[in-house]
């Protein structure tokens, strides 16, 4: 499966390609701000981190824009809000769910649709 994503520099869409040309779309903020790890307004060092934790914290709260942290010149970790990291855990968890699901298709585990409908209907007539 292939992540396919527009050139521009924000991400509106994500179009997930498996391999028989199924097209799923996830849409992300279009609002939000690409970050680029290039991005030198949000690199620190890990001293300016000990330093400035606070202040950092209040601005990823801003502006939730995550700060690259580096240590003797190489990027160590990434900074982010709450709310970011488990907006993209959400999304990872996502992206399981389908490919998992997807690989089960594949594999002819599953039902069709009709089937479902078949056994929902049959569900909803005997719980009356």
């Amino acid at each position: 499966m292939q992540i396919a994503a527009p050139a521009s520099g924000r991400m509106r869409v994500v179009q997930l390609v498996a391999p028989d040309q199924i097209q799923i779309y996830i849409r992300t903020d279009p609002h939000a701000a690409a970050t680029t790890m290039t991005d030198l307004t949000r690199i620190r060092s890990i001293s300016y981190l000990k330093s400035h934790a606070a202040q950092m914290a209040e601005d990823l709260s801003l502006s939730g824009q995550p700060f690259v942290i580096t240590q003797n010149g190489e990027a160590r970790m990434v900074m982010e809000s709450v709310e970011r990291y488990q907006e993209k855990e959400n999304l990872v968890a996502l992206l399981k769910v389908i490919s998992l699901g997807e690989a089960d298709r594949l594999q002819g585990k599953g039902q069709s649709l009709n089937e479902a409908l078949a056994l929902l209907a049959e569900d909803r007539a005997e719980s009356r």
